[in-house]
């Protein structure tokens, strides 16, 4: 049996929470093998291929979810529309052909949560329907929390259009993840949310297809967060929401990003992360009591 338990507070807390999450893949990596990998939607086609986000002061997570401390971010570049693109690669521009696009000639390599290389892609399709709106556009916004994460939107102007995510080479196949998407714009007239369905090979026995977000009732990008002023998780289904997932037997998550169903379509990111089975693999984080916990049993198994 190998555990580790600290007691700390503040930012002492956050750094001894990935202490453990890296001791825990250091010396049971036969029994971790699940990775978990953050995405941001960008606005740049130039930016950097990572972003940090820290936790907020309190806290000792990036974002809602609650069993995995990393803060490493994949950026997703964004693509300038064009008519047409050649090949059907490409972010097709108003009025191009009907058709399903792939946004990238290759798909993109993902590190996991910590930063550290993996085997893991993604690629993105873009469903569209010849019309006068570009496939997707980019949004941005100001005063938001965290700010690298809701401070760009990819919005479908176009209810049908479609964004379609393929995530591959994941460890294993068959297993459980979490899939956490963050999408919500400020109006008091329409709900700037996103609807997320998932691929039918995706859906776990008895879940759930499809997951959605209204967005703020409210004209201030500031009301757009993840957390109360102690750090606290707060805005589930508004600014975020998660569903149950699991990967096929080809070892990928497939989903789907389409307008709410009685709003807008805006998406932020997105954070996929495997379901840990208790007691062998789970890591037991409570930030309110800052305990950090994880008991690695050798029989757990992947």
């Amino acid at each position: 049996m190998i555990g580790f338990t600290c007691r700390a507070q503040g930012s002492l807390a956050q750094v001894l929470g990935r202490i453990v999450v890296v001791m825990a893949v250091a010396l049971c990596g036969s029994v971790l093998r699940a990775e978990a990998y953050f995405i941001a939607l960008n606005s740049s086609a130039s930016a950097a291929a990572t972003v940090e986000i820290a936790p907020p002061a309190g806290g000792l997570y990036s974002a809602a979810a609650r069993n995995d401390t990393g803060t490493v971010w994949n950026q997703l570049p964004n693509v300038v529309p064009t008519l047409t693109p050649a090949d059907n690669i490409g972010n097709p521009a108003t009025n191009s052909a009907t058709g399903v696009y792939q946004l990238y000639p290759a798909p993109k390599a993902l590190v996991n949560s910590l930063g550290g290389a993996s085997a893991a892609t993604i690629n993105v399709a873009v469903n569209y329907v010849g019309n006068t709106a570009n496939g997707f556009s980019t949004v941005a916004q100001t005063g938001t929390a965290p700010s690298a994460l809701f401070g760009n939107v990819w919005r479908l102007t176009s209810g049908s259009n479609s964004l379609t995510y393929t995530i591959a080479n994941l460890p294993a196949a068959d297993t459980a993840y979490d899939l956490y998407l963050y999408a919500a714009g400020a109006s008091t007239s329409q709900q700037r949310g996103v609807t997320v369905a998932l691929a039918a090979d995706n859906i776990p026995a008895g879940g759930a297809a499809s997951v959605t977000t209204s967005g703020v009732s409210s004209s201030a990008s500031s009301d757009i967060t993840l957390f109360d002023s102690g750090g606290g998780l707060i805005n589930q289904g508004v600014t975020w929401n998660v569903i149950r997932a699991r990967s096929d037997s080809a070892r990928k998550i497939v989903f789907t990003q389409s307008k709410h169903p009685s709003g807008q379509n805006w998406c932020s990111g997105f954070q996929i992360v495997p379901v840990s089975a208790p007691p062998s693999r789970e890591i037991w984080l409570e930030a309110g009591h800052g305990m950090a916990t994880t008991d690695a049993g050798a029989t757990g198994t992947s």
